[in-house]
């Protein structure tokens, strides 16, 4: 009878361990906080896959997937994707952030870097596997009418470019995710 109650005892508290690690790790990423993980292709994983806390507590992350229609009617390869969704996708590395950021100018994190990702979550993305990456931005057609020209990212572009626009800065030229992931020097 001891050993029965003694191992769901065990099974209970297991349990509970484990989901209030999967609630600590989701309650302290805040928004802007980067979320990194394996690369879900064998011999790739260390290449890794980056995605962006957007401001609802999910994750922004750019998928060479069968796109989704974005609030503006385009078809889109960012997809807003919930944290076990993530985690649960490969090899989870953790989220990462700035310290120094957070205590200096978390007012370019919120409003800029944030805003940003939201407002590209809203208009829709196209997808690219390389480094190459634009803003959407307006033009006119040949016939005078304006028209958006979607931004195009892959995961760790869509990162880089969205801290870009909050005027922050990376030490590095050539983009991968791994090393977009690894600049930013505190973990959650």
């Amino acid at each position: 009878m001891f050993k029965k109650n003694t191992a769901k005892l065990v099974l209970l508290l297991s349990t509970v361990v484990s989901t209030c690690f999967l609630s600590v790790t989701q309650v302290h990423a805040l928004s802007g906080d980067v979320h990194g993980r394996s690369f879900d292709t064998y011999g790739l994983g260390w290449a890794g896959h980056t995605g962006l806390e957007s401001s609802d507590a999910r994750i922004l992350e750019m998928l060479y997937a069968p796109p989704t229609t974005s609030e503006w009617g385009y078809d889109s390869y960012l997809f807003k994707n919930s944290k076990n969704s993530f985690f649960n996708s490969s090899q989870y590395w953790g989220a990462r952030y700035w310290e120094h950021l957070v205590n200096t100018a978390f007012w370019r994190i919120s409003n800029y870097v944030v805003r940003n990702a939201d407002f590209v979550e809203d208009v829709g993305a196209d997808y690219t596997i390389t480094a190459r990456y634009n803003h959407p931005y307006n033009y006119r057609d040949r016939a005078g009418k304006l028209r958006l020209k979607l931004g195009k990212y892959r995961c760790d572009t869509y990162v880089y470019s969205m801290y870009r626009t909050g005027g922050i800065g990376f030490p590095f030229s050539t983009i991968l995710p791994t090393k977009v992931f690894n600049v930013f020097p505190d973990i959650r």
